[in-house]
């Protein structure tokens, strides 16, 4: 008997197990799905594990979930890269610089919109928001999340 389709994906299949541990974000969990031959002989694997930050639970929040603990922040051009790290590192674990007006911080998992919250509030932040995980989506048949409750 062969459960054949015509689809073809391009990458393997990821799980994410989503916990609601009482903050503002459910905690996830991603476990890859490492195909060797028919399966995977090592799943679960936890030392492959990636924590997110799930905002919600529909299918596009599932999908594209958020880097745990992690914000990027945009600030007014010109800022002072050590103002930057003054002010916000009262509401983050440390702060880098990625880019000329972008900044990374790391902030407290599962509780990122406090953090935001506070960070907003500083004249020369523009906006804090979530690191969020993007995919490639111009291919069929596309990310789909099928939830198991």
């Amino acid at each position: 008997m062969c459960y054949c389709s015509d689809e073809v994906v391009i990458f393997e299949p990821e799980f994410l197990y989503v916990v609601d541990v009482g903050a503002a974000y459910y905690a996830g969990i991603v476990l890859p799905y490492k195909v060797s031959g028919l399966g995977d002989p090592t799943f679960p694997d936890f030392s492959l594990r990636q924590l997110r930050s799930i905002t919600g639970l529909t299918d596009r929040e599932l999908i594209f979930p958020a880097v745990v603990g992690e914000l990027l922040i945009g600030v007014d051009a010109g800022t002072p890269e050590a103002d930057v790290i003054k002010k916000v590192s009262a509401f983050a674990r440390s702060v880098t610089r990625v880019a000329t007006d972008l900044y990374k911080a790391e902030v407290k998992p599962f509780d990122e919109p406090t953090a935001m919250t506070g960070i907003e509030g500083i004249s020369f932040v523009r906006y804090a928001e979530l690191n969020g995980i993007f995919r490639i989506i111009d291919f069929g048949p596309g990310w789909r999340a099928t939830q198991v409750l």
